[in-house]
């Protein structure tokens, strides 16, 4: 810029290279540092070209380790954590967003009784191979079990999302009661193909699926008996 300086004036057109040259928007960026600069070469001083601006970004110590101290019941949204903490949402959406803190999901399990261990540890040894005590311990390959598994269904759902033309009539869809929907079962077994002593095979089906359907009239509840 100082080499296109001549006279107290830049040379015609200047100002709107350096826009391009810089990918500024608009030329007033470039006339307002000029003049700043401009106004220092006056005065003698030394040319500085910072931004004047400070903005009002104020540095908040968070003590994260706090949230410790919060019950579990509070911690379950972003608003009740940010009430416990005395913080904005954003303030707590930005710990998150850093890795300072983290959404978990936490899914209930089932609680086993000690009889439960103990059925559950008996089934287990009682899937070794006899023929392998004497030895090393080898399970049975269970090449002679069958297993069978059960799914459920419902019918429809609740709620379903659908994508329609901006002329297409929208579904109608009804329920007796949204709480009872109707399902359905399917039942699922897995085996290995079977063998005759001859090495004939009788059974090829590997899987197979079944499905369960009985409908019958609810029995009437009398309460005043």
């Amino acid at each position: 810029m100082s080499l296109s300086y001549q006279n107290g004036k830049l040379e015609h057109g200047y100002i709107n290279e350096l826009s391009l040259e810089f990918e500024v928007t608009t030329m007033l960026t470039i006339s307002k540092i000029w003049k700043d600069v401009h106004a220092q070469l006056k005065a003698g001083k030394l040319i500085n070209v910072a931004r004047k601006y400070k903005g009002t970004k104020s540095t908040r110590f968070i003590d994260v380790e706090k949230v410790k101290s919060i019950e579990l019941k509070d911690r379950m949204c972003l608003k009740d954590l940010a009430f416990g903490l005395g913080l904005p949402i954003t303030t707590i959406w930005k710990l998150v967003q850093k890795g300072e803190m983290k959404c978990h999901t936490s899914d209930i399990r089932s609680s086993l009784t000690t009889q439960n261990k103990i059925t559950r540890l008996q089934w287990v040894v009682g899937k070794i191979s006899a023929s392998s005590l004497r030895g090393n311990l080898v399970f049975d390959a269970m090449y002679d079990v069958v297993h069978i598994d059960e799914k459920h269904f419902y019918m429809t759902r609740t709620t379903t999302r659908y994508y329609l033309l901006p002329n297409e009539q929208k579904p109608h869809r009804t329920c007796q009661l949204k709480r009872f929907i109707n399902k359905f079962m399917f039942m699922a077994t897995v085996a290995r193909p079977r063998y005759s002593d001859d090495g004939v095979v009788y059974l090829t089906v590997k899987l197979v699926f079944f499905h369960l359907y009985m409908k019958w009239r609810s029995a009437r509840i009398e309460k005043r008996l």
